[in-house]
């Protein structure tokens, strides 16, 4: 079975030497089972020696290529190397440029997924967390439930509402991989990965394995400030992602949950940033109650989230 890690690139060259000094010994190893896709978000002129390193290094070389192209976001970015490369390959994976693989459980994880049934259509593994701000309890948490759900099937927003958020690899079977295009995105520059993986996997077809594979590295500069402000930014996308969060709720749960109340608040959040404030009537989101209370507090954030703008 083949492989393909899908990696896009935004100004951190370094990081991605990091990465590939690890993967570009995993292809060699792999006997063509694996290939590496970069993509370069921007100029790769700073990039050049590096991604020339690699390619002098690869023993099949066409296990490694890379390309560049303007800056377009990370979601539509990896939408569209997917899109490209589902032909050829049995499984694609997202692996981010500060991320780190643990090289022996990644082999070993190779032969693994030749063994599962055809029915799961993706794999969700946990991350390991570098310099991550998450509350030590919060981790210890996560932890056991990863080993509750280890081994079961579950929907995408079935994983969301049982874990919350949680930093994790998704393994895409190429056959299963089917993303709706949402034209109301297309214009924002910043979409959460959650739309892609909603529109995908809203069935129970996602199998959770406890395997440790990928480091991932929380930078300095905070990329959980860079995300917030990214969302207030473009809030088209993010009301499409929360909208999609609440149909599925409506579809599959018969009791509100923790998730779903957030959704909904965010729902009206981002409206506000959109400039569409006649959305309270929707009652297939909740009884008055539940909607007038979520869009008061999603209001009150919308105020937070200007100031937090302006301070930009």
């Amino acid at each position: 079975m083949k492989t393909i890690i899908i990696t896009s690139s935004y100004k951190r060259p370094e990081l991605l030497q990091r990465l590939g000094d690890i993967i570009i010994p995993l292809i060699n190893k792999t006997d063509r089972t694996l290939k590496w896709r970069v993509v370069i978000d921007g100029p790769a002129e700073e990039y050049k020696f590096i991604l020339n390193k690699f390619s002098e290094k690869v023993i099949d070389k066409s296990s490694f290529t890379w390309s560049e192209q303007k800056n377009i976001g990370k979601f539509k970015s990896l939408v569209k190397i997917m899109d490209e490369e589902k032909t050829q390959c049995d499984w694609l994976v997202n692996i981010d440029d500060d991320d780190v693989l643990i090289n022996y459980r990644f082999e070993s994880f190779l032969n693994i997924i030749e063994t599962i049934p055809l029915s799961v259509k993706a794999i969700l593994v946990p991350r390991l967390m570098l310099k991550s701000p998450t509350h030590y309890l919060a981790q210890i948490y996560k932890k056991k439930l990863f080993k509750k759900y280890d081994q079961k099937i579950i929907s995408y927003f079935g994983f969301k509402d049982k874990f919350g958020d949680v930093d994790t690899s998704i393994f895409i079977r190429s056959t299963g991989y089917k993303f709706k295009h949402n034209n109301e995105v297309l214009n924002d520059s910043f979409t959460s990965e959650s739309l892609l993986y909603l529109d995908s996997f809203p069935n129970e077809d996602i199998l959770i394995l406890n395997n440790h594979l990928v480091y991932s590295q929380y930078l300095a500069q905070g990329l959980t400030g860079l995300s917030k402000h990214n969302r207030i930014s473009n809030p088209i996308s993010a009301v499409a992602t929360y909208k999609k969060f609440l149909e599925q709720g409506i579809e599959i749960k018969s009791k509100i949950s923790l998730l779903y109340v957030k959704s909904l608040i965010n729902y009206y959040r981002f409206n506000l940033h959109a400039n569409k404030k006649n959305i309270i009537n929707n009652k297939k989101y909740g009884n008055f109650i539940i909607r007038f209370i979520a869009s008061s507090i999603g209001e009150i954030i919308f105020f937070y989230d200007k100031l937090l703008v302006k301070k930009k």
